[in-house]
């Protein structure tokens, strides 16, 4: 398929006041869904991983998290009359959007990156041999949301770098922020196709994704409002909500897949690696 085109935000069409407050509506769902996120993640942030550390209560959990996702989000889209173009879905997922989708997941994982390391050096200058201990402080904290040594099990691994990755995060993250960002251009329809407006719903929704990641600890929520920023910069500029999707895939898998290699011990055998070295990276 070809990759879609470079476009502004096309000219509004007046809708008609219902599907306009059905959008808001499912707005406001998709708010609330996020803040329950966020005060789960508050209050449950020491309680353990989220996730289960074997793969048939892991396949429970999250198909109940997408369900509990699905259900009001199809009820909304129902009633607001969703189209392929308000969820950016005209141009499906082809070869050139799998290239694109990697690449872009690099450039995310860079942007991610960078302020890392301006923070690490910025606190190295001012607190010398303390600096480290503090940046280890503010890593997202994984083990909250998944025991991070079962991914030593390739099965395990594997099910989180496809069907966890793409599928659980990938695209219902995505589809909440296409839904999200629709739901902002119904709010304010006289001033959306400013395109400061528009960017305005993009912090908004990506601080709120951030958020959401508050059981990880305050770090991951910084560094995935960044991320979100720039998937929804994907989403706007690219006007393609699958090219967010797998550069979302790809960013989590790759996650995945470095702390598989940290845990396995065969991997570690093979590079000379202590299993403490592993653990150590982990250690807040």
């Amino acid at each position: 398929m070809d990759a879609p085109p470079v476009l502004s935000v096309p000219p509004l069409i007046p809708q008609p006041p219902a599907r306009r407050g059905a959008w808001i509506v499912l707005l406001v769902l998709m708010l609330a869904y996020i803040g329950y996120a966020t005060f789960r993640g508050g209050t449950e942030a020491d309680s353990g991983p989220a996730l289960a550390g074997t793969i048939g209560p892991l396949w429970s959990q999250t198909l109940l998290n997408l369900a509990v996702f699905a259900i009001p989000l199809g009820i909304g889209l129902a009633f607001a009359r969703a189209t392929r173009e308000d969820l950016r879905m005209v141009h499906r997922p082809g070869f050139l959007a799998w290239v694109l989708g990697f690449l872009w997941s690099i450039l995310l994982r860079i942007a991610v990156a960078v302020p890392l390391v301006g923070v690490t050096v910025a606190l190295q200058f001012i607190e010398g041999s303390n600096a480290l201990e503090r940046v280890k402080g503010l890593r997202p904290k994984l083990e909250n949301l998944l025991p991070v040594e079962a991914l030593g099990d390739p099965v395990y691994a594997l099910v989180c770098m496809t069907w966890v990755s793409f599928v659980v995060a990938g695209f219902r993250e995505e589809l909440w922020r296409a839904v999200t960002l629709r739901g902002f251009r119904a709010l304010f329809p006289q001033t959306w196709s400013a395109r400061s407006t528009e960017w305005v719903a993009l912090v908004l929704s990506s601080a709120a994704f951030g958020l959401a990641h508050l059981t990880q600890g305050w770090g991951a929520v910084a560094l995935t409002s960044i991320l979100g920023l720039g998937l929804g910069w994907i989403q706007v500029w690219r006007r393609s909500l699958w090219e967010a999707v797998i550069a979302h895939g790809f960013f989590d898998a790759s996650t995945f897949l470095i702390l598989f290699l940290l845990h396995n011990p065969t991997v570690l055998k093979l590079l000379h690696l202590p299993p403490d070295v592993a653990r150590q990276l982990f250690k807040g």
